[in-house]
């Protein structure tokens, strides 16, 4: 009896070890069946875009076969042209680019002639100025210097007014005296008194100016024009304008003659005038 119960119960725990191993091993099997059914079902959608592939291409071959040809051949020509035109743009438009770049390579010397202009038109602007500052001051100065040698003038007049009149009583007292004694020595008719001509001292820069104003004295029209000209106080600039740091500011003349009216260091040369 006893043996018998020793078998079975040996032969029961050897069947729940079984039972446990094969559990195991169907969890085991468990985890490769739901491997297996993963990979069934990437095969099967594999297969699937296979055949949607294979179902493409047999309907490319069948058209490929059954449809009629189509002739693209007056398209590639016509794009072959399209291509030729394009080109033939492309080149014109290159060479209306390098026209451009030539013409702007000229304009751009014009602007810098043009810049170069200006500042020779501002020079001269600012040098025309400047020449006409230094002629209303030497205006300035011959309007000044007219109205001194005027008040000479009028004085010398009446100088020679009152000699006028001197000489002229002295000439009456002679030929009275003469009246008076018919019969004189030849001393006596030395000492005779006749007008004389009027002479008139005028400051003359140089002898060079004063030979200019003799020949214009020698044309009656031009001095009568010149008298004018110093009756309306009148004046003209230098014929020749130095540089401005060495220019000796000069006035040749007023009223168009050559004479230049001074008042100090100034060279007399007398001038006969005809009595009227």
């Amino acid at each position: 009896m006893r043996d018998s119960a020793n078998h079975a119960t040996a032969h029961f725990v050897a069947m729940e070890t079984r039972e446990l191993s094969l559990m195991a091993e169907e969890v085991k099997l468990s985890d490769q069946v739901r491997d297996l059914e993963d990979k069934r079902n990437q095969l099967y959608e594999a297969t699937t875009h296979l055949n949607t592939l294979w179902n493409d291409l047999l309907e490319r071959e069948r058209r490929y076969f059954m449809e009629p040809v189509v002739d693209l051949s007056e398209q590639m020509r016509e794009l072959h042209l399209e291509r030729q035109n394009l080109e033939a743009k492309l080149s014109y438009q290159e060479d209306c680019l390098r026209a451009v770049q030539r013409e702007l390579q000229q304009w751009d010397y014009v602007v810098k002639e043009k810049e170069s202009l200006e500042q020779e038109i501002s020079r001269v602007r600012e040098q025309l100025m400047a020449i006409e500052r230094r002629r209303k001051v030497s205006k300035g100065k011959a309007e000044c210097l007219f109205e001194v040698e005027s008040k000479r003038a009028d004085a010398a007049t009446r100088c020679v007014r009152n000699l006028d009149a001197q000489l002229h009583k002295m000439s009456q007292d002679g030929l009275a005296s003469e009246a008076q004694r018919p019969v004189m020595s030849s001393r006596s008719n030395s000492r005779d008194v006749s007008l004389a001509q009027k002479s008139i001292i005028i400051d003359v820069d140089s002898d060079a100016d004063y030979d200019r104003y003799s020949r214009r004295r020698g044309n009656s029209r031009r001095d009568g024009a010149e008298a004018r000209e110093l009756m309306e106080g009148t004046s003209y600039l230098p014929a020749q304008h130095r540089d401005e740091e060495d220019e000796e500011e000069e006035v040749y003349g007023i009223g168009g003659t050559s004479a230049l009216y001074s008042l100090n260091d100034t060279k007399r040369v007398r001038i006969d005038v005809p009595v009227a």
